[in-house]
């Protein structure tokens, strides 16, 4: 009975090009154009499908997966009360994408809030983004974290924007806009997938040569011009850390250079730690090695060099 349920659920499914909805349309499987799914054993759903690209949507995490050919196992939402689906494992080839959006989260939070006459949730201060893209990948998750590597080139690539009042307490709105892409030979990302986080990274090891480059724009109604910065980095390999201390390491062969704002110059060692704060702008940087030539200056609030 179990098989040709299966088999009615993704026959139907297959005419909408929905492989799976969840009852409460957290988790969406659809996009596919061949192949299909199959009910297992134990109650999970076992899928194997092409699509144009296939797509996996976790609207209440802001997270879509896509590519040419998906297989995997997601783990379903038996009522709409419980537990909401996962996807508990797949592999993927063929011009991956996995994006983040903490606008689609907080979308899909507004909807089941008025939906279930439950409590709004308060209007968004900022909105990040996150996309990284290979040609192939395998994943694992539970409903809290995740773990996506990549084992070959990929591109990481994150944009934020952030509306504070300023900390005198005016109401004058300080806008940070900023934006950041990372190139490896291959990675090793973890992953928050809770939902209320607006940023989805955990750590993540990217193996290289590796290029990075960060670009954040600072203003507030009390500034005459923004505060730009513009740092650009070379290594053999880089680990992030947005779990603990918010850094990113760039690991031998290091090569900095700070082209625009609060960091001018160039530095060149075997080590550099960058220290990012809530805003993910560089607030310091140390660069160590045997030797270590440098010209990086941090320059002050008065626009005079340190």
């Amino acid at each position: 009975m179990k098989a040709i349920a299966a088999c009615l659920l993704i026959v139907a499914a297959g005419q909408g090009k929905v492989l799976y909805r969840s009852p409460d349309s957290s988790l969406v499987v659809s996009n596919f154009t061949s192949n299909g799914g199959v009910f297992l054993e134990d109650g999970n759903i076992g899928f194997d499908a092409v699509g144009t690209p296939l797509k996996i949507e976790s609207l209440d995490r802001g997270f879509t997966i896509s590519a040419a050919h998906i297989k995997g196992v997601l783990v379903p939402q038996r009522e709409p009360t419980t537990k909401a689906s996962y996807i508990k494992e797949m592999t993927g080839e063929g011009g991956m994408i996995a994006h983040f959006d903490s606008q689609v989260a907080h979308d899909y939070q507004v909807s089941r809030a008025i939906q279930d006459g439950g409590l709004v949730p308060a209007a968004m201060l900022g909105h990040d983004t996150a996309d990284i893209r290979s040609e192939r990948f395998t994943f694992a998750g539970d409903p809290v974290q995740g773990t996506l590597t990549l084992p070959g080139k990929f591109t990481f690539i994150t944009t934020g924007l952030k509306n504070d009042t300023l900390p005198d307490g005016t109401s004058v709105t300080k806008v940070s806009r900023q934006s950041s892409t990372m190139t490896g030979t291959s990675g090793l990302v973890t992953l928050w997938l809770g939902a209320g986080i607006d940023r989805r990274v955990k750590t993540a090891t990217v193996e290289g040569p590796i290029t990075f480059v960060l670009d954040q724009v600072e203003t507030d109604a009390k500034s005459i011009t923004p505060v730009i910065t513009n740092l650009k980095g070379w290594a053999d390999r880089a680990e992030i850390d947005m779990e603990k201390g918010q850094t990113i390491t760039l690991l031998g062969n290091v090569k900095l250079q700070g082209e625009r704002g609060l960091y001018l110059g160039t530095s060149e060692g075997d080590k550099a730690v960058i220290t990012l704060d809530k805003e993910l702008k560089p607030s310091s940087i140390r660069i160590t090695g045997e030797p270590t030539k440098s010209t990086l200056r941090e320059k002050k609030g008065g626009g005079g060099s340190k």
